[in-house]
């Protein structure tokens, strides 16, 4: 069963926040109603092969329920800094698959690049957020220091 934004953010998770419009506001409404839409999927468009989109179309439905499994997997701890970087992780790793799902199917030459330069952005910013969420769990400090933030 697909998660939903109301799953992702269950009452009371974000204590006060909870009430906020990106948990109870319904789909298509909010910054992204332009381009996100609750209606059912198109075919394939002419000149794309439907079963190469079907494949490309199932890879960005598993890869998305993985990637808000496992943003909820870890409970809330009480630290802001480490539920930002324990979810931002695994946000991250959708961005990579939802750029090489795009490399594998797609055929936009400029879709393609910004495609390619998520997977190096991405793939470096999620070493930096591993190393420092690991400095962060083993460190005794309460502020700890500013330099060396990206892990």
């Amino acid at each position: 069963m697909p998660l939903t934004r109301r799953a992702f953010f269950p009452t009371g998770w974000f204590g006060d926040t909870a009430d906020a419009d990106v948990v109870n506001a319904p789909a298509g409404d909010g910054y992204l109603a332009d381009i996100c839409s609750s209606k059912p999927g198109k075919p394939a468009a002419p000149g794309v092969d439907p079963l190469d989109y079907a494949r490309f179309t199932a890879g960005m439905r598993t890869g998305m329920d993985k990637m808000m499994l496992d943003m909820d997997e870890d409970p809330p701890s009480g630290d802001p800094d480490l539920d930002f970087l324990v979810m931002m992780i695994p946000h991250h790793w959708g961005a990579t698959e939802m750029a090489r799902l795009v490399l594998l199917h797609g055929r936009d030459p400029l879709v393609r690049e910004i495609a390619e330069k998520i997977l190096a952005t991405q793939v470096s910013e999620i070493e930096g957020m591993r190393g420092r969420l690991a400095a962060l769990r083993e460190s005794g400090e309460i502020y700890p220091s500013l330099t060396g933030n990206r892990g």
